[in-house]
């Protein structure tokens, strides 16, 4: 299946609904790993701006979302923290190619309170993206 880089929200013209969301203003990345969703048999949609996903938080619908903690106009923080306010409740993977998982455990707890339900450092391995996109869907 190849992937779909469209903006969100875009599926509304659409007949099928995008399972995934990719936000990352890397777009050699987000092409990566559109392509390795897809090859899961995964609808992806996928953006650079924050800012669109942020104006579509009341009607994004996916079942897993991937975003990149910081990116120019608007952080992984400060979109998480939007979404869940929205009561948007699908499982969202933050992203970082920094030392986010090196971390103190304390921060890493508290994205974890935010609403995060995983993290991903870049660049990532392709066993370990889909063993995490497994277990993120398979519990729902």
């Amino acid at each position: 299946m190849e992937p779909q880089l469209v903006q969100p929200g875009a599926w509304r013209r659409r007949a099928v609904r995008p399972d995934v969301l990719i936000l990352d203003d890397d777009p050699d990345l987000r092409l990566e790993l559109a392509a390795l969703l897809s090859a899961m048999d995964l609808r992806v949609e996928a953006s650079g701006d924050a800012r669109a996903v942020l104006q579509a938080a009341p009607d994004l619908d996916y079942r897993l979302a991937f975003v990149d903690i910081f990116m120019p106009e608007c952080d992984g923080i400060e979109l998480i923290r939007s979404l869940r306010r929205h009561a948007v409740g699908f499982p969202i993977v933050l992203m970082s190619g920094g030392g986010v998982l090196d971390w103190p455990e304390d921060y890493l707890r508290r994205l974890t309170l935010l609403g995060a339900e995983g993290f991903l450092k870049k660049p990532f391995r392709q066993a370990e993206v889909a063993a995490l996109v497994r277990r993120l869907l398979d519990r729902g």
